[in-house]
């Protein structure tokens, strides 16, 4: 009863700030003046993308100044089970105190838990501090340090991301930081390709590692990524499907799922909605079917200039 009434106070106030600001409309919006550059490759277009469904490690490359976001996540299981969530995440640039330093807010991993609801614990929140070493137009290599599980936990960062022709480019995205059990590695793999102006197609596969251990998990999935013409006023769809799992199981241990994600700016580019149902056999944690519903309201803040 507690979560369900979390539930819907939280939506009862994302919907008493949607109609206060309905009648609000950028001029110029982040969203009208990133979507111009997505027309001349495929490059342009992933990275537009990216910041469109708010993807963790690479949105920073489309907003490039300071920016947040503020989400309020609830997700509903077909056990009965809500499971809410409150995250931030962002980067701030200080250029006053040098052009390479920005702290960071929250986590810029894409790994995702496919059924939370049966995890006993949450991700908490971070902040932390990046000191970028070498910035190119196509390769960024940066040292962080973030608080996390009560302690300071240093790190490397490496993105690149590069055309291999005008329809299909490729993405790497590298971390090896010490956390909780020791030195952890995120490594990300993704290849695109662009099918119009409006649509790309995407394979993704992600490693997540602890170095003193042989525990690894892994997942792999392909993305249909479309948002019309005008992103500003139209809504995004992404069609997924994909497999998880931890070391080298067998087919029965691989959680496998398939969904569809619908997302769209509510007032200008601030404020946005996003929902997502999702069919998963074999989850994680559990070994059993698992249907989904993820709901969530989205505050995006940043530097316009």
């Amino acid at each position: 009863m507690n979560n369900f009434a979390t539930f819907l106070a939280s939506w009862i106030l994302c919907l008493i700030l949607t109609s206060h600001a309905s009648g609000v409309r950028a001029q110029d919006s982040w969203l009208d003046r990133a979507r111009s550059s997505a027309e001349s490759g495929v490059d342009d277009l992933a990275i537009w993308l990216d910041g469109y469904f708010g993807d963790a490690q690479y949105e920073a490359d489309t907003l490039a100044k300071s920016y947040v976001r503020v989400i309020q996540e609830s997700v509903w299981f077909d056990r009965d089970d809500l499971d809410y969530e409150a995250k931030l995440r962002g980067t701030l640039y200080l250029p006053r105190i040098n052009e390479r330093f920005s702290l960071l807010v929250g986590e810029d991993s894409e790994q995702q838990q496919e059924d939370r609801s049966f995890s006993p614990s949450r991700q908490d929140n971070s902040v932390g501090a990046q000191w970028r070493l070498l910035q190119r137009q196509q390769a960024s290599f940066d040292l962080t340090a973030q608080w996390k599980d009560s302690g300071v936990r240093p790190g490397v960062r490496f993105h690149l991301r590069t055309p291999l022709n005008r329809q299909t480019s490729v993405g790497f995205y590298q971390k090896l930081y010490y956390g909780k059990y020791g030195w952890e590695s995120t490594s990300d793999l993704l290849l695109d390709r662009r099918i119009s102006s409006t649509r790309l197609v995407r394979w993704r596969s992600s490693v997540d590692s602890v170095l003193d251990s042989d525990e690894i998990s892994w997942r792999t999935v392909l993305q249909s990524r479309y948002v019309p013409h005008g992103g500003s006023g139209g809504s995004g769809r992404q069609w997924f499907m994909g497999m998880s799992g931890e070391n080298s199981g067998g087919f029965d241990d691989i959680s496998k799922d398939v969904g569809v994600t619908l997302r769209g700016p509510l007032v200008s580019d601030y404020l946005w909605f996003e929902v997502e149902p999702k069919y998963t056999w074999d989850a994680d944690l559990c070994g059993c079917n698992v249907a989904s519903l993820k709901l969530s309201f989205e505050l995006l803040l940043f530097d316009p200039s």
